[in-house]
């Protein structure tokens, strides 16, 4: 009776486990499927659609809105199946896989929700009761609910269950927390660079916006980068830690640089952004400030994290120089 008593809420932690497993399934095919009807909306905004209006194409907002918009229903949905999966077959990568996806949620979902409530209130034209509705949504959203997994997750029960159902520890889980971490902000800043490409390839370079082919061409040399820097990450390399600092505190040292000396209505003109869409921007009031905090913002946490994970990394090889001079011994 003891033994069973014992085994009890591990048990009802298992079946915890599969029943959000079922959640991730439904929810993530949810998206997966709303993705492609999401892509619909282009219709609506092109030549002869409702909301039709001179311009709109790549490179207006509502186009990179629809965009990051679909992108953003993949990338979850395809998260959340691979999570639900794995709850729902108690494997152990689900928990650190999960840890992680929390982690960056905590890091990008300020930036995130933000954003979102910009283009609430840009594109939607809601109304003030109509916003003050929404909050409540952005702050359970972010931070509410991914500190309330964060606890639940790093719970002795749960981390019991997934090792009882895998004893030996996944590749995964034998990279640190924040360096996983780390891998997942660089990931967001690939998607974020694709969406600066729709938006007229705008690209701050140490005190000159670039902007089509030039700003363009140094995106895609950070895109082609972007792997070699993760898997490095992942790896614990000591010269990819070096990079994540050195490319991290470059391009926020340019951001700085670059708009400290330009406003946010000389950025929107930059962009070329359609008469419909400047007219709507002209109307925010926040134009003539400079836009260094949020620009800065995404390469200034990302630079944060590096320089907290350092010590992961050196430790590591320290470790494999111990183990390689053992092997010769």
């Amino acid at each position: 009776m003891r033994d069973s008593a014992r085994h009890h809420p591990v048990q009802r932690c298992e079946w915890l486990l599969r029943g959000m497993g079922v959640l991730c399934l439904l929810v993530g095919l949810g998206l997966l499927y709303v993705g492609p009807l999401e892509l619909y909306c282009f219709y609506l905004f092109e030549d002869g659609g409702r909301f039709h209006y001179a311009g709109f194409g790549f490179g207006s907002f509502m186009f990179a809105v629809i965009a990051a918009q679909i992108a953003g229903y993949y990338l979850a949905g395809g998260i959340l199946v691979a999570l639900g999966y794995g709850h729902l077959f108690v494997r152990r990568w689900a928990w650190a896989l999960t840890l992680t996806t929390l982690w960056v949620w905590l890091v990008v979902g300020l930036p995130i929700t933000l954003a979102g409530l910009f283009v609430f209130a840009t594109s939607k034209d809601p109304s003030i009761s109509q916003f003050i509705a929404v909050l409540p949504l952005a702050v359970i959203a972010y931070p509410a609910l991914p500190l309330l997994l964060l606890s639940i997750y790093r719970s002795t029960r749960f981390r019991t269950v997934f090792e009882a159902a895998s004893p030996e520890a996944p590749w995964i889980e034998r990279v640190p927390l924040a360096v996983r971490g780390l891998c997942g902000l660089w990931v967001f800043h690939v998607i974020g660079w694709h969406g600066t490409i729709m938006l007229n390839g705008v690209f701050p370079l140490f005190g000159a916006l670039l902007t089509g082919s030039r700003g363009i061409a140094m995106i895609a040399g950070l895109i082609a980068m972007a792997p070699v820097l993760i898997w490095g990450l992942a790896q614990l390399r000591p010269w990819a830690w070096w990079l994540s600092v050195l490319l991290s505190g470059a391009t926020a040292a340019s951001s700085l640089v670059t708009f400290q000396r330009i406003t946010f209505a000389e950025l929107i003109a930059a962009i070329e952004l359609p008469s419909a869409e400047m007219a709507m921007f002209r109307q925010l009031p926040f134009l003539h400030r400079h836009p260094t905090a949020v620009a800065i913002l995404p390469s200034l946490a990302t630079l944060i994290v590096s320089a907290m994970v350092g010590r992961s990394f050196f430790r590591h090889a320290v470790a494999r120089e111990n183990a390689t001079q053992v092997g010769v011994d």
